[in-house]
């Protein structure tokens, strides 16, 4: 009996557990594959059971204080994945956690799930938190943790690039820098289409 229980616990862990591989992705083309580019402020995250109470997913929905690409309307409700429900808690490595009064840039795809729910681009990749400078009082747009550094040599162009300590795209930009920022790499990507 002492060796049953171990074995049926193993069993029940291994079937539960998944891997997530992140792939870090350019800014190009975090713009390039998100539909909706907002400023916008969480005033709620609701978690609620997904795929027949197998995991959970949090709602969030946050007040868009301005676009930058799609959407129109004054609030937006997007789902990531993970989230805490009485006693219950799903965690998913890299994926963004929010809060009431957040304030980010959110890059968000569309979702093929029947909810119809946005989701952030590339997990956290997606998620560009805004911070007041407590020097200057000046809204900073800080990049994720994980996102790939541009190639500068053609040669290795699409291959994984070192994250050097320091580089310029790994600093906050204030705010207006950040959305000029945006705006050049999807007049850039339209030109490339023309």
């Amino acid at each position: 009996m002492g060796r049953v229980i171990p074995f049926i616990a193993s069993v029940l862990v291994t079937s539960i557990a998944s891997a997530t591989v992140l792939v870090p992705a350019e800014f190009s083309e975090i713009v390039g594959g998100s539909q909706i580019i907002a400023y916008a402020r969480i005033v709620d995250v609701r978690p609620e059971w997904a795929d027949g109470r197998r995991w959970i997913d949090s709602v969030v929905t946050a007040e868009v204080v301005s676009y930058i690409k799609g959407g129109s309307d004054t609030t937006i409700s997007f789902k990531v994945p993970g989230g805490r429900l009485g006693r219950y808690r799903s965690v998913v490595v890299g994926a963004p956690v929010f809060a009431r009064g957040d304030e980010a840039m959110l890059f968000l795809k569309s979702n093929a799930d029947a909810d119809g729910l946005p989701e952030v681009f590339g997990l956290n990749q997606g998620v560009f938190r805004v911070k007041v400078d407590p020097r200057t009082g000046q809204r900073m747009v800080v990049p994720p943790p994980v996102t790939a550094s541009p190639a500068t040599d053609p040669a290795v162009a699409g291959e994984a690039q070192p994250v050097k300590r320091g580089a310029l795209d790994r600093r906050p930009l204030p705010f207006d820098a950040f959305g000029a920022r945006v705006r050049d790499v999807m007049a850039a990507a339209r030109k490339a289409a023309n």
